[in-house]
Parts: C-alpha cells; structure tokens; sequence
C-alpha cells in the first residue's frame, strides 16, 4: 500500500481571469501561504502572444516570481499541481480530456507533469473532465474535494457561478453534467441589452426577497423565458417598476429556469457555494420545491487543494 504524501506542496489554481497560489502542509493541508492576483490563463496567453519566448517557460516565469517571494519558507523540491484553464488551449498546454465516467476519488485524473526546469521542483498541470456534450475545466478537482466531505455515493452537485455546473455522481463517479451559463447571461442582459436601463442592483432586503421569489415563480412550466426577459422592460415602462426590484426579479428568473430542471431529482442535492449566491440559490430551491444541502464554507475554501492532495496521492506518489 503506498504511503500518504507527507510533504508540503504547491497548489494553483489558474482559471481564466485569476491566479490564486497556496503552500499546503499535509496531512492537515494546513495553508502555510496563499496569494492571489488577476494574472488568469487568459491574460498570460495574450503577453505570451507578444513575447519571443516558449510558451511552457512564460506561464511559469509567473509560477517562478511566487516561489521566490517564499524562498525561506521552502525545502526547493516541493511538488507543485495546477489546474483550471491551464491545461486549455491558452494555458501552459493542451491536455485532452479525461472521459466519464470520472471517480470522484482522482483515480481517473488526466495530468502531465512538465519538463521545464524550475530549480528541483516536480510540476503537474491537471486537465478537465468531458462528456458527450458538455466540458469542465477546473472543477474536477473541485469535484474531488467537495465529495471528500459527501457521504451519499449517489448526487447531484451544483456549483454556481459565471457557469454553472450541475454534476450527477452515482457510486461516487461522475457520469454526467451540465453547464448552464445562469451567471454570465444575466451580466450581459444586465450590461449589454434594451434591459440595462430597467436594472439597479442593491442590497437584498425583504423587498428584493419578494421579487426575487416572483422572479422564480415565473420561471415555471408554462412561462417562456424570452418572453419573461421583455416583461422586465414593460414593468419598468407601464407599471414604474422599481429598476432595483427588476435585478432581483431578473436574479429569480434565471436562477428559477436553471433549477427547474432539478425538480424530479431522486437523489440528493449539495451546493458547493457560500455567501449571497448560495442564499439565493437556495431560495430559489424552496420556492420550487427543492431541498439542498448546503455544504460548509471552510470545506468549500479547501476543495481545490483537498482535490489536488487526492490526485497527488493517486496518480503521482502512488507511480
């Protein structure tokens, strides 16, 4: 049987906008240093686009700045793991997929380490899961974090955001999952449509509660989601709506249409989210007749380097 990593090591998760760097200790996985900044897959790719240099070598010149302002903190031979979009076709390199179905337990993990010299250090970029129809990038080791503190072998993950994510795990594989791009419609309606003058974000109170809820009930059979958008522009222009109440009814509409679909669910639901957006997402859930588990803040803040620590254990330390 092979031994538990004991070692401290390196976790980044490198998405598209954002760059967020940890020292971990096991076995607690103790956060000895953290640090993040805007430098995303994204940015990099378009400096690398401009620069003479490989492309392998740019992306960890940035890996390399980090370590060096954490010079006296480190043995020089840490392993380090990214995941996110740098295993995109604009991040340190293109790695395919991993198929379904996908162990929750990092067995069934697709990484390769990189040969680029960075003093004695072992570097592993992690790719993402795929299925028919359908991509992930980043939270596959999310997912592999999260379920750590999951007991049912069979659920249904959701994980909102920009893009949200519902995954279907049965004896703890993912064999499905869909992505609903709730959070990124609602900024460009918000930003970017004949609506944006009918909207004002605020504080949510017991007001925006209610529109909110309104905005969920619409969001039932029944109801056309294109043609509810255009109700928000006549309730600002007939009725005087408040443009505050019309975010919030906006919020309840596309949170309510994304989770309508979760309605025969027969196996339980978990939320890997915190803040105002689960609060949200979890009223939506009771308005339809959902219940979520919500899972804990402290355990949401640790699943990328849980995940990281299990695929380190699994495919790396056990090789």
């Amino acid at each position: 049987m092979t031994e538990v990593y004991d070692k401290q090591f390196i976790s980044i998760d490198w998405g598209t906008t954002h760059f967020r760097f940890y020292l971990v200790s096991p076995p607690t996985l103790k956060i000895r240093y953290q640090s993040s900044n805007d430098q995303g897959v994204k940015k990099t790719h378009q400096l690398w686009e401009e620069s003479n240099q490989p492309r392998e070598l740019f992306f960890l010149q940035i890996v390399g700045k980090e370590l060096a302002r954490i010079s006296h903190l480190l043995n020089g031979d840490e392993t380090i793991l990214i995941s996110g979009m740098a295993s995109s076709s604009l991040g340190i390199c293109n790695i395919p997929y991993a198929n379904l179905p996908f162990s929750t337990g990092g067995d069934d993990t697709l990484l390769v380490e990189i040969k680029a010299q960075l003093a004695a250090h072992r570097i592993f970029v992690i790719s993402g899961i795929r299925a028919q129809e359908d991509v992930i990038r980043g939270e596959e080791t999310q997912i592999i974090g999260l379920t750590r503190s999951i007991d049912s072998p069979d659920c249904i993950l959701i994980l909102p955001g920009t893009h949200s994510k519902h995954v279907f795990i049965r004896d703890h594989k993912v064999d499905d999952f869909k992505t609903y791009m709730t959070g990124e419609f609602f900024e460009i309606i918000r930003n970017n449509s004949i609506l944006r003058g009918s909207l004002e974000n605020t504080a949510f109170s017991a007001q925006m509660q209610r529109s909110f809820v309104e905005g969920v009930g619409q969001s039932s059979d029944g109801f056309h989601l294109m043609n509810e958008l255009f109700k928000i522009r006549a309730r600002d222009l007939l009725v005087g709506a408040e443009k505050t109440d019309n975010y919030f009814f906006l919020s309840g509409l596309l949170i309510g249409h994304e989770l309508r679909n979760l309605k025969n669910a027969e196996i339980p639901l978990f939320m890997g989210a915190a803040g105002e957006l689960a609060n949200l997402y979890n009223l939506a859930a009771r308005q339809l007749g959902l219940k979520i588990n919500l899972i804990d803040q402290e355990v949401i803040d640790a699943a990328v380097c849980k995940g990281q620590y299990e695929i380190l254990n699994k495919k790396i330390n056990a090789g």
